[in-house]
């Protein structure tokens, strides 16, 4: 929560300060950039750092960059570039501490007695919940910069504490180096989730997914406001009913996601997103679609786009050997990072060129992508319950 609390927070105040909007985007980017960076290039080392030690550490980096960003937004004059550095270790720091989240929940899961699914579960709640607070918590203390960025640097620290005094040293079996040293090993995460057609797939269909969605409410949004003269006001109302949303079907999806089979999770949850982009394409030929519909439309999307955050987890987390899975769960958040990012780009010039007619384009290439992946005959061959395949095995596994 406090991260995306202050992703909000600090670019806001660069804008205010120096009227560059550049310089802005470059102070949320060297965040997101380097979070991206970092999880990828701690795969090979997490399973011997130990995910309980890098969570807390890592939360640690995070609270003293939170602090130092406070003491830097509380000059007369701030130095921008010296902030614009701030941000992108906070980032880094971030991104290891994520891939540490995703890596010990479902270690923490069976260490009380619940199933990994549960712990994956567990973990993308809670991310959608801070998902949903995090931007409000910031959109509220922008107009208090100093006390906003404070408040998060104590939840940093309050999670640091957790993670380094509340988790069990126990919880984790060391997992040993693998020979060739590191460059090696990075190589062969990198190599299993290419080889592994069912996992090349679902995280091609992930860097898809990322791009599209990471601009919706930021860039595509916006311009359909102002194609069809709707408030900015209503556009905050849509995506803050979204995100809250969103924790229902976190919630809903702990429950179903237990129960019901991945393609068929991914089927039906991904048709509600392509509907996202669909509504407001039809802005392009000249349908004036009302907010409240607008809004149903992102409520519902918010709902079911909650259950396949857990369940791509899942796949590329337990699909794996022990020895590779954290490897693989960096590859696979990197890849949706890298598509957020590339998305934002892409839909952005789409949407200079050619309007609201790139979201028709997108809805388009959205449901191809994610419904050709769910029905995708090794795809519908993971059950309730994967475990993992060696490379090259088929992607069947008993419940």
């Amino acid at each position: 929560m406090a991260e995306w609390s202050i992703m909000l927070i600090v670019p806001m105040f660069v804008f205010s300060v120096t009227g560059d909007p550049f310089m802005s985007g470059a102070t949320g980017g060297a965040l997101l950039g380097t979070a991206f960076v970092v999880r990828f290039l701690l795969g090979p080392v997490i399973n011997q750092i130990g995910a309980r030690r890098t969570e807390w550490v890592a939360a640690a980096v995070q609270t003293v960059c939170a602090v130092g960003i406070a003491v830097l937004v509380g000059m007369d004059e701030p130095p921008i570039l010296v902030l614009i550095g701030a941000m992108a270790v906070l980032g880094g720091a971030g991104g290891a501490n994520t891939l540490a989240k995703d890596t010990i929940s479902p270690k923490a899961a069976m260490y009380v007695g619940l199933t990994p699914q549960r712990g994956f579960a567990f973990n993308s709640a809670a991310i959608i919940t801070s998902q949903a607070f995090g931007p409000t918590l910031g959109a509220f203390a922008s107009s208090y910069v100093l006390v906003g960025v404070i408040g998060a640097a104590a939840l940093l620290k309050v999670n640091a504490l957790i993670a380094g005094f509340a988790l069990p040293r126990d919880m984790e079996t060391p997992v040993p180096a693998e020979p060739g040293g590191y460059w090696k090993s990075l190589g062969s995460g990198v190599a299993y989730v290419w080889k592994n057609r069912t996992l090349r797939r679902v995280n091609g269909m992930l860097f898809v997914v990322e791009g599209l969605i990471a601009p919706l409410n930021g860039v595509a949004l916006p311009m359909w406001a102002k194609e069809t003269g709707a408030s900015m006001g209503a556009v905050a109302t849509i995506v803050s009913a979204s995100a809250f949303a969103g924790i229902a079907g976190a919630l809903l999806a702990m429950r179903v996601g237990e129960r019901v089979q991945p393609w068929k999770i991914l089927t039906v949850a991904y048709v509600a997103i392509v509907a996202q982009l669909a509504v407001l394409g039809l802005g392009a030929l000249g349908v004036v679609v009302p907010v409240w519909q607008v809004a149903v439309v992102w409520i519902l999307a918010g709902i079911s786009g909650s259950a396949p955050y857990a369940q791509l987890q899942a796949i590329n987390g337990l699909l794996p050997p022990k020895e590779l899975q954290a490897r693989t769960m960096a590859v696979s958040g990197s890849i949706g990072r890298s598509g957020s990012s590339v998305g934002n780009f892409v839909v952005g010039a789409g949407l200079a060129q050619f309007g609201l007619w790139a979201m028709l384009a997108g809805a388009v290439l959205l449901f191809v992508v994610t419904q050709s992946t769910a029905w995708c005959q090794r795809v519908r061959a993971l059950p309730v319950g994967v475990r993992h395949q060696e490379v090259g095995a088929p992607a069947v596994a008993t419940a």
